[in-house]
């Protein structure tokens, strides 16, 4: 709570009474000096009051145009805000902005100056230069009468929504060539040629004459080939690891789940289709196959964003790559004839796989994802995750991925990236590891 112009002069009057009467000892001044502070207090004692009305009828609803954007973009916010305001009172309601995000028109706050309940629209535009999953601020108010002004900061979740996922511009296979004009190139050429044009670059001596693209040649005044697609095959499949809520681990989230969405429009428009798996470590949460909606999918991202986990697989390991080992131990232990403490250690690990190897069956998460690669035609999987805590449910797909003769690449953001995260990642086998920049 802070003071007004004219509680400060009120007290600077008090503070000059009471030196006055303290020192001429005047009995009229100590009750003017009583008085006044009395009245301060009381203004005090009801301006709390009113801060208490207007906190508790307070309401907001915020919507906007969209709830999937491209970084940079601007999007236009829709606020309604409804109060009570007691007699001599005034609020001025401001808008929170999620992080990264900056108001390029209009403004984010409104005001209410005469008594009773009202009800206010207001509506900006605001550009966003973060990425991922974010979320509003909350709401800010400034209560002021003519003694007293006082902010009060609502946080809540309710004051918070709606959810607003941010894609990066270009964060999945990014590849820029010189000499290009219009979109990326796709991450591999195929020999057969598609229908759609992909991009345009300067003409080089052997160009086939029947790619030459003579509107952008007229409008340019040089020479532009176009470029065609390739025939990718069959859709990919994107396996999105959901991570559970860390702080420390929020800014590579956001890069890891943007790419993600990103890697999903790119899809789009190369080939038309794609698959989504959603996982939340051993957890399959949702498959989307053969899907064509961007929209459904990314709200399935979204709406997986928090999901809590209830399966865990601990270093599961499977019983073909277990025997394996077994297999191996035998053949070590046979070339060592004349170290005993390496055999007895070899008989004894031994031993363990063999009365482990019987045992192993696969975890219902093994199946789940053996019925997704058996049941759907997949060229490449490409898995985003953290790759924090235990690596089975990670290992688990691409086991089974490379069983199925499917090409499999890791996907981790750079925040992460250290080398013994490179190490775990190149021992469970994926075909590629590539950094999220």
């Amino acid at each position: 709570m802070q003071l007004t112009r004219c509680s400060k002069g009120i007290i600077a009057f008090i503070t000059g009474i009471g030196i006055f009467s303290w020192i001429f000892n005047d009995i009229f001044s100590f009750i003017v000096l009583f008085s006044l502070v009395s009245f301060l207090f009381y203004r005090a004692m009801v301006f709390s009051g009113n801060m208490a009305i207007v906190g508790n009828s307070l309401n907001l609803k915020r919507s906007m145009e969209k709830n999937f954007i491209r970084r940079g973009y601007d999007i236009e916010v829709r606020n309604s805000v409804s109060c009570r305001i007691p007699p001599g009172i005034s609020v001025s309601v401001h808008d929170i902005l999620p992080g990264g995000a900056q108001v390029v028109q209009g403004k984010n706050e409104c005001q209410f100056q005469n008594p009773g309940s009202h009800a206010s629209g207001y509506q900006y535009r605001m550009s966003i230069f973060s990425i991922g999953n974010i979320r509003f601020g909350g709401l800010d108010i400034e209560i002021r009468d003519n003694f007293f002004i006082s902010q009060v900061s609502f946080r809540s979740s309710h004051f918070r929504d709606p959810n607003l996922f941010v894609e990066p511009v270009s964060h999945f296979r990014k590849r820029i060539d010189t000499g290009r004009f219009g979109d990326l190139e796709e991450e591999r050429r195929t020999p057969l040629r598609g229908f759609g044009v992909l991009s345009f670059r300067d003409y080089v001596t052997g160009d086939d004459p029947k790619t030459i693209d003579w509107k952008l040649t007229a409008k340019h005044g040089r020479m532009y080939v176009r470029e065609y697609t390739g025939l990718s095959g069959y859709p990919p499949l994107f396996v999105v690891d959901i991570p559970p809520e860390s702080g420390e681990l929020q800014k590579a989230r956001d890069n890891m789940l943007g790419s993600a969405s990103q890697g999903l429009r790119d899809a789009i428009r190369e080939g038309g289709k794609f698959s989504v798996l959603l996982i939340s470590g051993a957890n399959l949460v949702r498959y989307l196959p053969d899907e064509t909606s961007f929209s459904r999918a990314g709200s399935a991202i979204s709406s997986g964003y928090a999901v809590q986990q209830f399966s865990y697989m601990y270093r599961n390991l499977d019983a073909g790559i277990a025997g394996y080992f077994q297999k191996k131990i035998w053949r070590i232990k046979e070339d060592l004839a004349d170290n005993e403490n390496e055999k007895q250690f070899l008989d004894a690990l031994w031993n363990i796989y063999n009365k482990f190897v019987p045992g192993i069956h696969p975890t219902l998460f093994d199946h789940q994802v053996a019925k997704v690669l058996h049941e759907a035609k997949i060229s490449r999987i490409y898995i985003f995750s953290l790759f924090q805590g235990d690596l089975s449910h990670i290992r688990s797909i691409v086991h089974q991925s490379r069983m199925s003769r499917i090409f499999v690449s890791c996907e981790l953001p750079k925040e992460i990236v250290d080398s013994t995260l490179l190490m775990r990642l190149a021992s469970l086998g994926a075909n590629d590891i590539r950094v999220i920049k």
